[in-house]
Order: C-alpha cells, then sequence, then structure tokens
C-alpha cells in the first residue's frame, strides 16, 4: 500500500530562507566592517609614518641685486666725489672742458652684483643730474661691460654725431630698456662703463663759459628673469 505524499512545509521553507539570508547580510556586514578597520589602520599608520619620518628641506630664496660699491674705478681720476648705494652711483667729474679735447670726458667703471637665487634682466634705466644748460652739450653713455658697442645714450640733443642711431633720451627720464636683453645670472657681477661727453650744442650762446664740474646719477632696475 503506497505511503502517503507528505505536504511540503512552504512556510517552514521560506522561514529558513529568510534566516540564511539574513545571515549572509549580517556576515557580509561584518566583513565590510573589517575591511573598513583594516584600511583605517593601515591609514593611521602610513600617515604616522608620513608625520613621524618624513622630512623636507626648502632652501631660502634671495633676491639681492645691486651696485657694489668696491668695484667703483676712475682710471683718469677725474671723478671729485662718488657715492654709491643698492640702487643709484652718483659721481661728479670736475674740470670738464668743452674747448679742450682731453677734457672733454669723463668716465668711471661700476658693477651690478647679483647675490641672489634669481637671475635678472634689466629693466628700466634712469639718468639724472647735469642741469638744463649743461645738457646742451652733455651726453651720458652707459656701456654694458667695457668693451661691448654702445647700448645707451642720454642726451637732450638728438643731432648729436656721436648718437648713431639716435636713441637720445631726455635726462631725468626713466627708458624702458627690456628689449636690450641685458641679463645679469644669479651669483655673477656685470661691469656698466657710464661716460659723459660733452660737445658743441646747437647754438655758440649755449657753450659755457668756464669749465665744468658735472654730476650724474645712474639708477637701474632689475626683474626676475
Amino acid at each position: 500500500m503506497a505511503q502517503p505524499k507528505q505536504k511540503t512545509n512552504r512556510k517552514k521553507i521560506k522561514s529558513t530562507k529568510k534566516q540564511q539570508k539574513e545571515r549572509f547580510q549580517l556576515f557580509g556586514l561584518f566583513g565590510l566592517a573589517l575591511v573598513a578597520l583594516f584600511m583605517a589602520i593601515g591609514f593611521a599608520a602610513y600617515t604616522q609614518t608620513l608625520n613621524i619620518n618624513g622630512t623636507a628641506n626648502v632652501g631660502a630664496s634671495v633676491w639681492s641685486v645691486k651696485w657694489d660699491a668696491s668695484s667703483f674705478a676712475d682710471p683718469q681720476s677725474k671723478t671729485a666725489s662718488h657715492n654709491v648705494t643698492d640702487s643709484t652711483v652718483t659721481a661728479t667729474c670736475n674740470n670738464l672742458d668743452i674747448t679742450a679735447t682731453a677734457n672733454s670726458t669723463c668716465y668711471f667703471y661700476i658693477d651690478a652684483q647679483n647675490t641672489g637665487t634669481y637671475d635678472a634682466k634689466l629693466s628700466t634705466i634712469t639718468i639724472s643730474g647735469p642741469t638744463a644748460a649743461q645738457q646742451k652739450y652733455t651726453v651720458v653713455n652707459v656701456y654694458d661691460d667695457a668693451n661691448t658697442p654702445l647700448e645707451f645714450a642720454y642726451s637732450t640733443n638728438t643731432a648729436h654725431a656721436g648718437l648713431s642711431p639716435v636713441t637720445a633720451v631726455t635726462i631725468g627720464t626713466t627708458k624702458d630698456v627690456s628689449s636690450e636683453n641685458v641679463t645679469l645670472s644669479k651669483n655673477t657681477s656685470k661691469e656698466f662703463c657710464i661716460e659723459i661727453d660733452l660737445f658743441q650744442p646747437d647754438n655758440a650762446s649755449d657753450l659755457p663759459s668756464a669749465s665744468q664740474s658735472i654730476t650724474v646719477s645712474i639708477a637701474l632696475k632689475w626683474d626676475q628673469v
């Protein structure tokens, strides 16, 4: 005689599956919690290692471009006096005589010095000093190094033969000379020659009646390259 089939307890099976699902979810959450814990420990250890053992040395940056007072040289012994600050050099030339060739020029040398940590480029130049009357027969030339061609000339007389090509600039004004590309590398110096020349003025009445003492001041402005 065949045994009667037992009825499946669907309610019990459903309950068992639900419990298994909940256990899986619980294990999953527990596993994620463990992973997060290990990550937190690892990150903390990594950060701690950086804080304790990490070392960084940053050197000081210095901007220092100036005239070098100790380098001033007057090979003609014509400068009666001179004064040098970081940004400006001033010198007075005595007994300049427009009628005597030997005494119509005065020049001196001085170094611009870069003791900083950046390369520098000459930005502007300003020359002042000669009086309005003296400007009618005076030109101030600035040479970058002793033997290079004329780079900057300051005069109020654009017809002066020495200005070729004419680069005359009114004395006392600031001229942008960045296009000349005069550079000064860090930890180097560059010699400049400043020359005062007298020439025949346009009008004879502007000739000085006696030898002259002419004072010039030269200020250079440098920018970081």
